[in-house]
């Protein structure tokens, strides 16, 4: 596979970049070619090691936002806390607790499900909005809680949106099964339009690092990595149809996220006991790396 030169990396990564030495990913091959007559060239302002020791170095903050810019505060029992998210030993952190009583507000309805907040986590997302095509990775580690360990991209208007991975980490089954998908939120009736698969395995995927990438060609079509292999090809409209037409049609943001849904609230989880584990109650992200596909030419 095609892999970054020096030149191409004062094209889209900044003046500041990080010296090649820092690239933790820099012996892994993107695992598949760029469009014909492109090459991949790294995007610095969406790649990152993590090697620093605190959110506030500007490698951190030029790169990435606590919180999603509209103000919201998460899924069904989520609350997001910027405090629920730190740097240390070369890795981006985000972990669950418990909102005290007295802050979670007044239970809401969530598709038929009355809940309030009652469980912190952290939503980090990139300050810069992606175009296709590129192709866009992540090593990270799941919690081991029934917290959703998600690494996603989504569009301003919420309306577009792209799963590379969302794991539960608490049965055997959420285990073994990762699961992937593309949602297209419309306007006037359509709702939420969507079609989740599973990446079926012998193995669990919580309990050490693993890779999961995206390649986003165009507004029709995207491929789905888990570990360098090929796990779905996503053909729009054949597997998702879209009335509107517009399909992956707008920008998005990179997001890593811990997320307490309310369909697993009403079974009772996460408990407080699987907040309180600090072996099972968080998702760690060693690096994420951003190709974008750039012709020959255009460089």
């Amino acid at each position: 596979m095609l892999l970054l030169t020096a030149a191409a990396t004062l094209l889209l990564g900044a003046a500041h970049a990080p010296p090649a030495a820092a690239q933790d990913w820099r012996d892994i091959d993107v695992p598949r070619d760029p469009l014909p007559g492109h090459d991949w060239v790294l995007d610095w302002s969406v790649s990152d090691s993590f090697n620093y020791s605190d959110k506030s170095d500007w490698r951190f903050t030029r790169r990435w936002r606590e919180g999603k810019p509209d103000g919201w505060l998460g899924p069904g029992a989520t609350f997001f806390k910027a405090g629920n998210s730190f740097l240390v030993g070369g890795k981006l952190t985000i972990f669950g607790s418990r909102v005290p009583e007295a802050r979670r507000g007044a239970p809401r309805n969530d598709h038929g499900f009355f809940t309030d907040r009652n469980t912190h986590t952290a939503y980090i997302t990139s300050k810069k909005q992606l175009r296709p095509p590129l192709y866009t990775e992540v090593r990270m580690k799941a919690s081991s809680t029934p917290l959703s360990s998600n690494f996603w991209l989504l569009s301003d208007d919420n309306e577009t949106e792209i799963d590379v991975v969302e794991i539960y980490g608490d049965t055997d089954w959420f285990r073994r099964h990762p699961a992937h998908n593309a949602h297209f939120f419309k306007r006037g009736g359509n709702g939420d339009i969507n079609r989740q698969g599973h990446h079926t395995t012998d193995r669990r995927w919580d309990n050490q690092y693993h890779r999961y990438g995206v390649f986003w060609q165009n507004d029709r079509y995207c491929e789905i990595f888990y570990d360098g292999d090929l796990v779905r090809q996503m053909w729009l409209p054949g597997q998702i149809p879209d009335p509107t037409g517009q399909y992956l049609n707008r920008s998005m943001r990179l997001i890593f996220d811990l997320e307490a849904h309310t369909w697993r609230k009403q079974a009772g989880v996460p408990s407080d006991a699987d907040l309180a584990d600090w072996g099972r109650n968080n998702m760690q992200v060693d690096w994420v790396r951003t190709y974008r596909s750039v012709g020959r030419r255009g460089r």
